[in-house]
């Protein structure tokens, strides 16, 4: 059923509000005076929320009037029924926002309102509701205009411009959703170099940075002051939960960058979009590879397409260089390393380690490092960590199986969901502990994905797991059907959880409300936590297992808010300092450029003046 919203946005800047709404619920949004308005379903709530980078505001709407009195404010307003949106037991509050010449102020306004509100429902259920302006469960937003009243129920709560990433507020700083707008206004890509000339606060390079990254601004407001709606009777928590699966989960190709046509509009200055569809940039493969090709020309949900003569092969591609890319081993599938062959030759590993079933590639990368490359670009992550103890992924099968095997009742183990290896490893281990792998669709999607790039049918041993409180995606559907697999039914586990070994990132654990389990053993078996955003997260896990009274292996919480990890159930994807100290010994380049760490001078110690720190190097 479809409802009508508005949603408040920067003044002037209502056409690029309506644009990015429309392309959120795929609908069309109308501009109108420092807001937006259009029609979506209940379930459009979280996602305008969540992904908006523009409006402030976003309300149901439940009255649009016209008015001339104080009074007409009043009857307009309790001529609504509040029942469908506030619970008899739940507090509310009205905020009024009024513009125009008027002989009341913004507090008569609110003021009249909330007695209309109270008056209705008591008219409608004898029940008097009860007023709470500090922190009410349901905020009513009343916007007056001259001689227009809007009445609607503030599905965000604090504007959404307020993201919560600022750690310093620059006295002079734009607001988050208007650089957002100058950005899509300008029509900068991600991809494109950007330059802010003015920059104070760095509100536009930070929002970019965002953008580029595809990372939704909404998740920053989950780790602090929340949404409105999740407040709401009529919404449903899952919808949230989904999303922000959709969005972390099911992006394959999602780094691929698109670009609008654009043309000059009556003004030749102002450049504005020729066309709504969305091109492709060129994009060059390391080899050829028909089940990639499949992938990338294949949408799986609303995606945009990607142009087959816009792909191409690196060994077709003349670059006046030859440009080597071998596979190396890493936590992800796909890792590459490069050899840059040219007057200089340089090396660039990327991301390795030289443990995994994949180990043996790493070596023959450095092998033919050392025969060619005399400029070695090399990661250095965990040099930066104290006292890091090395786990190799053997380790970690080990006491995975040493903890299944103890357990006599379900298993939840956590993973990162794209780290293959990993993977293999808890099957392996499940497998030898008598017991069944169950995986949550997104998850199962993403081996789907690998499987069909590799030829392996990955998910041949594995459960998927059916989702009650959400309907099935397309890429869902097409994913069971060839794999010719029937979901797994929560009910059907519940009957034999000592049977299963369920994987559940962070963020699914809410399904464990399905299954209802009385006791457990939980393996948390990936990153650490590296900040104090991460902590809360795991204290909020904690309370999670907890509640279902599950012994937990891989972290504990001390006191309070204490987290510590266990070692010995997460293999890093990065080559320990020892291990890099060693390649670079092997290798003996001219040059050494350190990249993708935070000890630079570590490599200074151990390489002295080999290593090159300046931001800008000719070779």
């Amino acid at each position: 059923m479809a409802h009508t919203f508005f949603a408040t946005t920067v003044r002037g800047m209502e056409d690029v509000s309506a644009r990015e709404v429309s392309s959120i619920i795929g609908r069309r949004a109308e501009p109108d005076v420092g807001k937006v308005f259009f029609q979506a379903g209940l379930e459009d709530i979280p996602r305008v929320n969540y992904l908006s980078r523009t409006v402030h505001k976003v309300a149901l709407m439940l009255l649009r009037e016209r008015f001339e009195t104080l009074r007409d404010v009043y009857e307009a307003a309790r001529s609504v029924d509040y029942a469908t949106v506030i619970r008899p037991d739940q507090s509310f509050a009205v905020r009024a926002e009024r513009v125009g010449v008027h002989p009341f102020t913004s507090v008569d306004v609110a003021s009249t309102v909330g007695q209309a509100v109270i008056d209705s429902y008591m008219a409608s259920r004898g029940v008097r509701l009860r007023v709470n302006l500090e922190e009410p469960d349901v905020e009513l937003l009343c916007l007056v205009r001259h001689d227009e009243l809007l009445l609607g129920v503030n599905t965000t709560g604090e504007s959404l411009h307020r993201r919560g990433y600022r750690v310093w507020s620059h006295p002079a700083a734009i607001s988050t959703t208007l650089a957002s707008s100058m950005l899509l206004l300008s029509g900068w890509n991600p991809g494109d170099g950007l330059l802010d000339p003015m920059c104070g606060g760095a509100t536009i390079p930070v929002e970019a940075a965002l953008m580029a990254s595809g990372y939704p601004p909404g998740e920053f407001r989950l780790r602090g002051r929340g949404f409105a709606f999740t407040r709401l009777r009529f919404i449903d928590p899952a919808w949230l939960e989904e999303l922000r699966s959709e969005a972390s989960n099911s992006n394959i190709g999602s780094e691929i960058p698109y670009y609008n046509l654009r043309a000059p509009k009556k003004d030749p200055a102002v450049l504005e979009v020729a066309s709504s569809t969305y091109k492709s940039r060129k994009v060059i493969v390391t080899e050829k590879s028909e089940p990639i090709y499949e992938i990338l020309f294949t949408s799986y949900k609303k995606t945009k397409d990607i142009e087959e003569n816009d792909v191409m092969e690196l060994e077709s591609m003349d670059l006046g260089f030859e440009i080597r890319a071998m596979p190396v081993s890493h936590s992800v599938p796909g890792a590459v390393g490069y050899i840059v062959e040219g007057d200089t030759t340089i090396a660039y590993t990327g991301d390795f380690r030289f443990h995994g079933r994949d180990g043996h590639l790493t070596e023959n990368f450095f092998k033919k490092v050392k025969e060619l490359a005399s400029v070695l670009i090399i990661e250095g992550t965990r040099v930066s960590r104290e006292e890091d103890e090395y786990v190799s992924e053997e380790d970690v099968y080990n006491n995975i199986v040493r903890v299944m095997e103890e357990s006599k009742n379900l298993v939840v183990i956590t993973i990162p969901k794209r780290d293959l290896d990993r993977f293999q490893t808890v099957l392996r281990a499940t497998e030898k502990c008598g017991k069944e792998l169950v995986l949550m669709p997104n998850q199962a999607f993403i081996y789907y994905t690998v499987g069909k790039v590799t030829g392996e049918d990955l998910l041949k041993n594995v459960e998927i797991m059916k989702k009650l409180a959400s309907n099935s995606c397309i890429w869902e559907e097409i994913m069971l059907e060839e794999l010719d697999k029937e979901p797994l039914h929560p009910f059907k586990m519940a009957k034999n959880l000592e049977n299963y070994v369920l994987c559940l990132s962070y963020y699914d654990m809410r399904y464990l409300l399905d299954i209802n389990p009385q006791g457990g053993t939980y393996i948390y078996s990936a990153s650490e936590a590296y900040g104090e955003e991460d902590v809360f997260d795991f204290l909020r896990l904690w309370n999670w297992l907890k509640h279902f009274n599950f012994d937990v292996y891989g972290f504990k919480v001390i006191g309070e808010n204490e987290v510590k990890f266990d070692k010995g159930f997460h293999a890093s994807g990065h080559a320990s300092g020892e291990e890099i100290a060693k390649v670079i010994d092997y290798v003996d380049p001219d040059y050494i450029i350190p990249v993708h760490t935070n000890k630079r001078e570590w490599f200074v110690e151990e390489f002295g003046n080999k290593v090159v720190l300046d931001e800008k190097v000719s070779l």
